[in-house]
């Protein structure tokens, strides 16, 4: 990979996640500002030369990705230790994401009322007057990931609600905002996930009879 293509990857991707209106996948990680010439006028060009050189060429794509769920951030960030431990923890979790989720879901369940779970589970995205869902707010606190997150949005549709009840929020703006677009790059088996948060509501109810 040349330190052009790793440019044109970052804006794509800093685009992405910046921008209501792009799309990655869409546009095929192509934008009318990366262009050869542009490319060449920067003084930090040097710096996506180093970029590419970091991961392999399938990885950089994920690299970027990991980070900028952290937050958008200047290529020279990227170069940084604090980066390639975000990878690293980012491929864990995606390499584990079912044991992941199931864990998380574990830990959702544990805060219910045993008599009563699925209500008690709705309880969960409910918005009170003044105060966040407690999924999100699980969220914010890091007691839930954020693919746990998009996937249980993916599977239930919580977010269509609170972005009505929400609108001029700006820290669910930003969450609703960060989770569809990654959703786009999350390639999971929505199946999967559903059979394993039905069994263990079905189980917890089950076991407190």
């Amino acid at each position: 990979m040349t330190g052009f293509e790793a440019y044109q990857l970052y804006l794509a991707l800093k685009l992405h996640f910046t921008s209501d209106s792009y799309d990655f996948v869409k546009y095929k990680g192509q934008t009318r500002s990366a262009s050869q010439s542009t490319y060449q006028k920067r003084k930090d060009k040097y710096l996506f030369e180093k970029l590419a050189k970091v991961c392999p060429n399938d990885e950089l794509i994920p690299f970027i990705i990991a980070n900028f769920l952290h937050k958008p951030c200047y290529v020279v960030h990227l170069l940084e230790p604090e980066a390639t431990n975000r990878y690293v923890d980012w491929r864990r979790r995606i390499e584990s994401l079912p044991y992941i989720f199931e864990n998380e879901c574990k830990k959702l369940v544990s805060r219910l009322d045993s008599k009563n779970i699925h209500n008690e589970f709705n309880n969960l995205f409910l918005i009170e007057e003044f105060s966040h869902p407690t999924l999100l707010l699980m969220l914010l606190q890091q007691d839930l990931s954020f693919e746990c997150f998009v996937i249980l949005d993916a599977l239930l549709g919580f977010s269509k609600r609170w972005d009505l009840d929400l609108n001029g929020d700006p820290i669910w703006e930003e969450t609703s905002s960060k989770s569809k677009k990654y959703y786009t790059f999350l390639h999971i088996n929505l199946q999967k996930y559903r059979k394993i948060l039905k069994a263990l509501l079905k189980n917890t109810a089950r076991a407190h009879k």
